[in-house]
């Protein structure tokens, strides 16, 4: 990735997966380069990784930043470490709050992941709280998270809601103004993705961490890294910072039973999501994969060449029609049966989602109409041109792979 601006290579560099001594030596031989710091710094940012980058260059080359720009992102560090705080306290009350009314619930990534697998809150970037519930808590929880002053991310009548919460697996709440957001969630992937997880089985296996001197219950490593590499799949790995929670969580974590990991994805049907993600990891941060990972990644030609050509565009800035379309036929080549990427196709076209129903208020009865109004919508947001050559493309590709 010799071909990478300067400042991509320093942002992998320090969130590279590597001896303190190797890293240190490859940040000061690129500090000393012509960099942009004003671009440095955005980077950081949208990709999520800015306790990273502010922690490579104060442990390792303070001296070499310009000062200012240092004592800035000083700075944000401390703001984010100070953000981050707020949040676990409104988790302990989430958690206080649910186990009073009988709620079952288990916080993963935000600080949970940052204190578990990053070692320290602070040097994590997040924006929200993901807590998995009962599906057949959602509404309880839902009053009560109102009755706390949380706002959900949209508001239907029952009726419509019940149905509405059929097609999703995650709903919104905020609070003070925008910046407390709470992320209640009942299913792993998009209802539209052409395979089952069952978070029944994740309340068997929870396991204790630490978090600013008191112990919760969270995801089992084993199951954190099929959801890690899920919910990374969904966006496409389009921000740093999840190939960096996959890359720390094989890191500190020496005791995965990958034996299981690998079995419950095949189970599912979800190999390629899993070996894509750690296969990422290992190219982009140098995350040791096991032997078995590597050669089953190793055997499967389309994992590695999606795995190449993401690694190749990781810093590529694309527009917003073209990216969703390129998601998709990423998508569409995890799936090995023509009859699941049939699923998602049709899935991903027709299933409403919240911008549908912000787009157009439809009575109850008349819900259905939902199913129209969104293949209507993504064609006027992304165009129809993007939308002819992305789908030409994918059949092409996938009549080339049948073929070979």
């Amino acid at each position: 990735m010799n071909d990478l601006r300067i400042e991509d290579r320093l942002l992998l560099t320090c969130a590279r997966i590597c001896s303190d001594s190797e890293r240190a030596e490859a940040i000061e031989a690129l500090v000393r380069k012509d960099i942009d710091w004003t671009c440095l710094i955005r980077e950081a940012n949208h990709h999520g990784v800015l306790p990273l980058l502010y922690s490579g260059l104060n442990d390792t080359c303070p001296e070499t930043v310009p000062g200012t720009l240092l004592g800035n992102l000083r700075n944000e560090f401390h703001a984010n470490a100070r953000h981050n705080l707020y949040f676990v306290g409104k988790l302990f009350e989430l958690l206080d709050l649910f186990k009073i009314h009988g709620i079952q619930a288990a916080p993963y990534k935000g600080p949970v992941l940052a204190a578990s697998v990053y070692g320290n809150v602070a040097m994590r970037q997040f924006s929200d709280l993901d807590i998995i519930i009962h599906e057949t808590d959602f509404l309880k929880a839902k009053n009560l998270l109102i009755s706390q002053g949380y706002r959900p991310e949209i508001e239907l009548p029952t009726a419509q809601e019940t149905v509405f919460l059929k097609f999703q697996r995650d709903y919104k709440f905020f609070c003070d103004g925008d910046t407390g957001i709470v992320e209640l969630q009942w299913r792993i992937p998009p209802t539209y993705f052409p395979f089952y997880f069952d978070t029944q089985y994740l309340w068997k296996h929870l396991e204790p961490v630490s978090i600013a001197g008191r112990e919760i219950k969270t995801i089992s490593p084993e199951h954190l890294i099929l959801i890690l590499c899920i919910h990374g799949l969904c966006h496409c790995w389009e921000r740093l910072e999840w190939v960096c929670d996959v890359a720390k969580l094989i890191s500190v974590r020496k005791n995965i039973l990958w034996g299981k990991v690998l079995n419950d994805a095949g189970q599912l049907g979800i190999e390629r999501i899993i070996l894509f993600g750690l296969l990422l990891a290992n190219n982009l941060l140098d995350a040791a994969l096991p032997e078995e990972v590597s050669r089953r990644a190793e055997e499967d030609p389309i994992i590695k060449s999606l795995a190449v050509m993401r690694k190749e565009n990781f810093f590529l800035e694309v527009s917003r029609p073209l990216k969703a379309f390129l998601d998709s036929f990423i998508h569409v080549r995890m799936w090995r049966r023509v009859e699941d990427k049939v699923r998602y196709c049709l899935g991903i076209a027709f299933t409403p989602n919240v911008k549908d129903i912000m787009v157009l208020k439809i009575p109850p009865s008349l819900f259905p109409l939902y199913y129209l109004v969104r293949p209507i919508r993504l064609t006027v947001e992304y165009g129809i041109g993007a939308l002819s050559s992305t789908l030409n493309r994918t059949f092409r590709d996938e009549v080339k792979a049948n073929v070979h």
